[in-house]
């Protein structure tokens, strides 16, 4: 901060990009929006680059804080403007910023355009990002109803982040692989949140100890921690875990407040999809598995289609369909895809 004014041209948005990416990972979004607003207000459109550099910061913390739709209209304009050829490295972090929010919105066919261009333009010149597109294919493998990929590729990019030493992207990773749906890796995010510190990887450690432990109030406070702190989309995942552990508890009650409180802030977010509020808000009696093939089921897919996506065998995908539809007491495909999407909002 002493001698940023005196730093040519560029280089000052490369010590911000880190500073911001720290803030956010502490979870000091205010101090974040903040440097990164100072940062676009020295910036003009005119100046192409500088612009959206600019809007590559003010994106981070918008994606940090849940706020999805102003993200994917501050990165769309972003993207477009840094063609050129010497911007091909900053427009990967934006191009990543908008999968993502494609995604978590549930648009699914310019998240996948987007992930597509994403690994085409993969190179040694952007490798530290590679982690970070290992999550963003697990939020279009979560979008596309494929819940169990989308572990896979969040504990994939947790291993990337590892082994190149990105701790915080390592926890992340293993956050979304948790709110997902997995429970293999609860202990070591405890661990790396905890060697990280801050309030954001302080919450991040506490649900997942409550989750460890079936602790639907410490998952619920989680939540609200989250939703104190202002990551939005995680205070939705959780409320939505929480809801989910409070009808296992049978405290009918606590998991209306809950559930409703996943729905507040979903709606906050911009109308988000993920698993983990799917879930709550349509509980049925399904394994995971078999919740995951009903609804690619209900999405159209064939089960030769289905099979292919999940790399299991079209006799695999016939039995899941046939035991889901004894659970729910319904007798064939159509009248699983009729049930499925009667318990959905409109």
């Amino acid at each position: 901060h002493e001698v940023e004014n005196r730093v040519d041209g560029l280089l000052r948005y490369l010590t911000a990009f880190g500073e911001i990416r720290a803030l956010v990972t502490a979870g000091e979004f205010g101090a974040a929006e903040k440097r990164s607003a100072d940062i676009v207000q020295i910036s003009s459109p005119g100046q192409y680059l500088a612009w959206g550099m600019a809007n590559v910061l003010a994106g981070t913390v918008e994606v940090a804080r849940g706020r999805f739709p102003e993200t994917v209209s501050r990165m769309e304009q972003t993207v477009a403007a840094l063609t050129s050829e010497s911007a091909a490295s900053w427009s990967f972090p934006a191009r990543l910023l908008l999968a993502q929010s494609y995604c978590v919105l549930g648009h699914i066919e310019p998240g996948a355009r987007m992930v597509a261009e994403l690994r085409n333009r993969l190179d040694r010149h952007v490798a530290v990002f590679e982690p970070q597109l290992e999550i963003t294919k697990s939020w279009l493998a979560a979008a596309q109803g494929n819940v169990s990929a989308a572990i896979d590729l969040a504990l994939e990019a947790a291993r990337a982040a590892k082994t190149s030493g990105q701790s915080a992207i390592e926890m992340l990773a293993l956050h979304d692989a948790m709110r997902f749906g997995d429970r293999s890796s609860l202990q070591r995010l405890v661990s790396v949140a905890d060697g990280i510190g801050g309030d954001l990887a302080s919450v991040y450690s506490a649900h997942a100890g409550a989750l460890a432990d079936g602790d639907a109030e410490g998952i619920m406070a989680a939540a609200e921690r989250f939703e104190l702190i202002g990551a939005m989309l995680s205070a939705a995942d959780a409320a939505a875990q929480a809801a989910l552990a409070f009808d296992a508890a049978g405290q009918r009650r606590a998991r209306v407040q809950a559930a409703a409180m996943a729905d507040r802030l979903a709606t906050a977010c911009g109308g988000i999809q993920t698993p983990a509020l799917i879930l709550a808000a349509h509980p049925l009696p399904l394994s995971t598995r078999e919740r995951e093939i009903a609804n690619l089921v209900a999405a159209g897919l064939s089960n030769r289609d289905i099979a292919e996506r999940l790399v299991v065998s079209t006799r695999t995908v016939e039995g899941h369909i046939y035991r889901a539809c004894i659970k729910l007491d319904v007798s064939d495909r159509d009248g699983l895809v009729a049930l499925l999407l009667s318990n959905r909002k409109p």
